[in-house]
């Protein structure tokens, strides 16, 4: 968690900046008569919200870019856009849009302590200054509603898209003989892998390994306590092409987390025809209804379960991973920024 709390004090130490000098943070985003002032800090987050407000920008950038125009400051209204609540400053100026991702750290205060106390203290209060909420997922729009007292009818959700991997031809990436499972993400508490480390003791799946994908490798610990070491690989942090190559040689992916507010890992792994294991808990029931194998989150002989279904079942496996593939290719980045546009011209409509 010191990651996390070192960027909690890169967002406090921004908001002493007054706000006129904060417009260097801007993008401005010209698409017809709408300027939208994406904020940008984000764009630099190492984690998900990152890498949502970098493919956000790219297509408002191919929208705005297809117009023919440009920015007319005159002309056109300007609509402050903030594509993750943490990088708010604490007054927001309007008409302002936030997308908050999730609300993870409230609903599990026991294991984000600080990144909690500071939702409660700063964040909620930001995002009751919004003109509009936008979320990524149902279940993230109701928790979003309850836990910052939101009215749910302020708040629309806008679904992620899913980028398709890129797939490295060759590479020096060594992986276990025969059949594997693979996790993308990392070894916090929320994430839950313990309870696949649990579904490999099971001796009925004793030919199966498990390959690791991003910064776990704080888990090696447990695995050895657990003697499952010899099954388990720890790869660190890949390219995209890299990771693109192990998804598409796995079993399945296994994405066991107790909550999410989206979960691309198994969309991303749909793409490339891998179906996946997720937990039968909010987002994932949302996103990947039909399309994917659940299991409880809290029992392993579940998860055994059903990677011995997938190994033993190849023709199952595969009509699994296809209409995982088409329901993948229902989320894209475009659609999302399309849709982010009509909720900004909307937002735009109201302040006249």
């Amino acid at each position: 968690m010191g990651r996390l709390k070192r960027l909690i004090e890169t967002f406090r130490n921004n908001q002493t900046i007054p706000f006129n000098a904060r417009l260097r943070h801007y993008i401005d985003i010209p698409i017809d008569d709408v300027n939208i002032k994406f904020h940008k800090k984000a764009i630099e987050d190492p984690r998900g919200v990152g890498r949502v407000s970098r493919e956000l920008l790219k297509q408002l950038r191919l929208q705005s870019s297809g117009c023919g125009l440009k920015p007319k400051k005159s002309i056109s209204q300007n609509v402050f856009f903030y594509s993750a609540i943490q990088w708010c400053p604490e007054k927001l100026p309007h008409p302002c849009c936030i997308l908050i991702h999730d609300v993870i750290p409230l609903l599990f205060p026991d294991i984000f302590d600080e990144i909690a106390r500071d939702f409660e203290i700063r964040l909620k209060s930001i995002a009751r200054q919004a003109d509009k909420v936008l979320t990524i997922s149902q279940s993230s729009a109701h928790d979003i509603a309850r836990l910052l007292d939101i009215p749910i009818d302020a708040i629309s959700v806008i679904y992620n898209g899913v980028t398709t991997l890129p797939v490295a031809e060759k590479n020096s990436i060594t992986l276990p003989n025969g059949k594997f499972i693979v996790y993308l993400g990392s070894f916090d508490r929320h994430k839950n892998i313990e309870v696949v480390f649990k579904a490999m003791l099971d001796s009925s799946i004793n030919d199966i390994n498990l390959v690791m994908i991003g910064g776990n490798k704080r888990a090696r610990s447990l695995v050895t306590d657990m003697q499952i070491q010899e099954r388990v690989h720890f790869l660190g942090r890949l390219k995209d092409r890299e990771t693109g190559f192990v998804v598409s040689k796995a079993l399945a992916l296994v994405f066991p987390s107790i909550y999410e507010g989206f979960g691309l890992p198994p969309l991303e792994a749909a793409m490339l025809g891998t179906p996946s294991i997720c937990s039968s808990r909010p987002a994932m029931t949302e996103v990947m209804d039909g399309v994917a194998l659940f299991a409880s989150p809290d029992k392993p002989e579940e998860w055994a379960d059903r990677i011995k279904m997938l190994r033993d079942d190849a023709l199952f496996r595969n009509k699994l991973g296809l209409l995982a593939k088409e329901r993948a290719e229902n989320f894209s980045w475009k659609t999302s920024s399309e849709s982010l546009v009509a909720e900004l011209s909307l937002l735009r409509d109201c302040q006249q």
